[in-house]
């Protein structure tokens, strides 16, 4: 029984799913209506962590496939509509955030040069931009240093902690009704030109679909 119950922990699969459920659970704890959703199963999987469970890098970059994937099919139905209607506004603001929180720790790295390890300077920055992608180029670039996921794990949680607050508390102190600007967003896609047949319809995961992007995008 022993050896079963050691068996089933030390299998990565098991902690991984054990995480996000755990993690979905957590998420949906409201504190004056804010909660962490599925950013639940980051703080979770921290915990774990510093328990001492890990995941393999095999098993990272299979769900971050996964994950990346996921917001490519999500995204792609209506990013051509979006970006013909609002033009490149989107892009220029995605570039200024990004650019920003460079210039940020670049400067940051000239004050404090001599404290600071690099590998774990451009860990803090992906874990603060919460750029799963950018810390797995990272990892790549400096051949799986462990300072970069140091400085990854310490920034990531703050910067999902800003974005949580910052996307729920806004809309509360700018008085902003987010079903009225949701309602606005469908009627301008309805009427724009070349926009008449949008309509805001959930479609059905496809798990062929799915299965084809991950391939294409791993070869």
């Amino acid at each position: 029984m022993i050896a079963l119950l050691n068996a089933i922990i030390s299998n990565e699969f098991f902690i991984l799913f054990l995480v996000v459920a755990l993690g979905l659970l957590v998420g949906k704890i409201k504190i004056k209506n804010i909660s962490l959703e599925t950013s639940g199963a980051l703080f979770v999987g921290l915990i774990f962590g510093a328990y001492g469970f890990k995941a393999s890098n095999v098993l990272f970059n299979f769900a971050l496939i996964l994950f990346v994937s996921a917001v490519g099919l999500l995204a792609a139905k209506d990013v051509g509509k979006v970006v013909k209607l609002y033009g490149p506004k989107f892009a220029v603001l995605g570039t200024i955030v990004t650019f920003g929180g460079a210039l940020a720790t670049y400067i940051v790295t000239i004050i404090y040069q001599k404290g600071l390890d690099p590998f774990l300077v451009s860990g803090t920055y992906t874990g603060a931009l919460t750029s799963s992608p950018g810390f797995a180029a990272a990892l790549e670039a400096t051949n799986n240093n462990p300072m970069v996921s140091i400085g990854h794990a310490v920034a990531y949680p703050v910067g999902v902690v800003i974005v949580i607050l910052f996307v729920q508390l806004v809309p509360h102190i700018f008085k902003i009704d987010i079903d009225r600007e949701l309602e606005l967003y469908k009627t301008e896609m309805k009427t724009a030109t070349d926009f008449s047949n949008f309509e805001d319809v959930q479609e059905e995961f496809n798990i062929i679909s799915y299965s084809l992007v991950i391939i294409a995008g791993a070869v």
